[in-house]
């Protein structure tokens, strides 16, 4: 899953989201989905935040958080990726570097409800996600956060053989993958299945036999859900 680009603040009147309203704040290029396009579908549509009442600057991350750390906006964006069992949480670069800036900073919530709202208004498939304190660096407190699936998608005349022999070389290698890149830890089943949870209608044929075969199908006997 992409834990997807939201807010860190310096500012301590910043107490949420809303109040962002009418400050200066750095998100993604307008070209980026997840950095700017997600993170200002959010704003509009869950909390009213549009260019036409704030002063929004599309930068990119780097530069973004660079503007934050030297106070020319009042929050921007970091980003981490987590598995489907919120139990592997991988910052992201951007995340730590603010973290080692040395400066005072924290996390506003995007609560349930607002992802919800959008959800249902936009037709996005975003997923809520709730952090208990200490998950990520300088989060003392539970935090609200989203994501969004991240998978391979095919043509329907994808070959069901390829289809298959790919899905089982990622379910083999999947749990060795976090011995040489932090992101491999995220490669679990849970995180394999998870994108189906909620489309069981969308895994390719062959992909679904692969995960058959593992005991890694329906998603909701891997998830744990009823």
């Amino acid at each position: 899953l992409h834990g997807n680009s939201w807010f860190v603040t310096t500012d301590p009147s910043v107490k949420t989201v809303a109040d962002l309203k009418g400050k200066p704040i750095a998100i993604g290029l307008k070209t980026q989905t997840h950095w700017g396009g997600f993170a200002y579908t959010l704003l509009k549509e869950g909390y009213g935040i549009t260019e036409e009442n704030t002063r929004i600057e599309f930068l990119g991350p780097a530069k973004g958080m660079g503007t934050l750390l030297d106070g020319r906006v009042v929050a921007g964006l970091v980003q981490m990726n987590v598995d489907g069992s919120l139990k592997q949480v991988v910052p992201g670069s951007i995340l730590t570097r603010v973290a080692a800036s040395g400066k005072p900073w924290r996390y506003l919530d995007i609560p349930r409800d607002v992802v919800e709202r959008v959800n249902k208004k936009t037709g996005s498939p975003f997923i809520p996600l709730d952090f208990p304190p200490n998950t990520l660096p300088n989060q003392p407190q539970r935090l609200q956060w989203f994501a969004d699936v991240g998978v391979r998608a095919v043509h329907p005349d994808f070959p069901d053989e390829l289809a298959y022999e790919v899905t089982k070389a990622f379910i083999n290698l999947g749990p060795k993958a976090g011995q040489f890149v932090a992101l491999g830890k995220t490669w679990n089943k849970e995180t394999m299945v998870r994108p189906f949870l909620d489309a069981p209608n969308k895994v390719h044929p062959g992909a679904k036999r692969a995960f058959e075969e593992a005991g890694m199908w329906p998603p909701e006997k891997v998830l744990g859900k009823k």
